[in-house]
C-alpha cells in the first residue's frame, strides 16, 4: 500500500509539472543585487517558464538603449579598486559584465563598451572609468528537471566614491 501511494504521489507531481528544483521564484526573472546595496534594473530578456507536461511559457522583452537615459539607473558608489559583488537570488550559469564610461555616453549607438574583469566574487573596473553605465548579461541554461531558463540583461550605474 505504501508503495502504491508513493507511485501515485509521483504521478501527481509529474502531472502538475512539479520538479525537484521548481519554486515560485523561477516564474519571475531572477533579481540582481549589486554591492549588497542596490537592485539592478532589468533590461532586455528572454525567459521561459515550465507550465506543466511539456508546456512552456515564454517572455521576451526589449529595452531602451542604456545610454539614452543614463540618469535613470540605480547608482552604486565605489571606492578605488573595489571588487563589486554580484548577488543573484538564483545564480546564473554564466554572465558577462560590460560598461560604458561617461566619456562616451553622448556618442549614441557608436559608443564602445569595455569588458570588466570578472572573478568569483563579482567584477572590477578601473577607477578612472567611473562613472559608468554597467550591463550584466546573465544566462541560465535549460535544465531538464528545473522549471525555467533564459537570459537577462541588468543595468546600473557606478559612481566614484571614497
Amino acid at each position: 500500500m505504501k508503495r502504491l501511494f508513493s507511485v501515485l504521489v509521483l504521478f501527481c507531481m509529474i502531472g502538475t509539472g512539479l520538479s525537484a528544483c521548481s519554486s515560485a521564484k523561477t516564474a519571475e526573472l531572477p533579481s540582481l543585487t549589486v554591492g549588497g546595496i542596490i537592485q539592478a534594473n532589468t533590461g532586455a530578456h528572454s525567459w521561459n517558464v515550465k507550465q506543466g507536461l511539456g508546456n512552456w511559457m515564454g517572455q521576451e522583452a526589449s529595452a531602451v538603449f542604456p545610454l539614452d537615459y543614463p540618469d535613470d539607473y540605480p547608482a552604486l558608489s565605489i571606492p578605488q579598486d573595489a571588487v563589486i559583488a554580484l548577488e543573484w537570488d538564483i545564480p546564473p550559469d554564466s554572465y558577462m559584465v560590460s560598461y560604458w564610461k561617461e566619456a562616451v555616453w553622448n556618442d549614441g549607438m557608436e559608443a564602445e563598451m569595455t569588458e570588466a574583469q570578472e572573478n568569483d566574487l563579482g567584477f572590477q573596473m578601473p577607477e578612472e572609468d567611473a562613472p559608468a553605465i554597467v550591463t550584466v548579461r546573465a544566462v541560465w541554461e535549460k535544465q531538464v528537471l528545473c522549471s525555467s531558463y533564459g537570459n537577462v540583461e541588468y543595468i546600473f550605474k557606478i559612481v566614484q566614491g571614497s
